[in-house]
């Protein structure tokens, strides 16, 4: 539940928060459909943490039963999402090499964007130093 709560409390405040580190893209649409997912996850998260937190408290045999089924939803949805992304993992991985390299190429380069080419070499030197990728070859 409070895990819930904190996911919930970090997708607002970078949601409203319009000076924020992670806003370094011209796409702001891209990034708010992103926090919308997260705040929508918060939401899930806490409500099912309420339930079964309170439902085992109170006893509750209708609380209790909301909960499985809520994580019944939950590790259903989980599992075809990993089915997906492994049978599309080539696609995934085309699609991802190629927004980053239109995004660096748009929007990290020239004199007045020094700040965002920091970040982003910050980000891609933490890759390759934990995980040996390169986003760039």
């Amino acid at each position: 539940m409070l895990l819930g709560l904190a996911v919930l409390v970090v997708a607002l405040w970078l949601y409203f928060d319009t000076t924020t580190y992670f806003q370094v893209s011209a796409k702001a649409t891209e990034f708010n459909k992103g926090l919308y997912v997260f705040i929508a996850i918060g939401f899930l998260m806490l409500v099912v943490g309420f339930l079964g937190c309170c439902g085992a408290l109170k006893e509750s045999q209708c609380m209790l039963c909301s909960f499985f089924v809520f994580l019944l939803i939950i590790f259903v949805a989980e599992v075809t999402v990993l089915v997906l992304a492994m049978q599309n993992e080539d696609q995934l991985s085309k699609l991802f090499k190629d927004s980053m390299k239109t995004l660096v190429q748009t929007e990290y380069t020239g004199s007045e964007s020094e700040s965002k080419t920091a970040i982003l070499n910050d980000i891609q030197q933490q890759i390759e130093s934990k995980e040996g990728l390169k986003c760039f070859d």
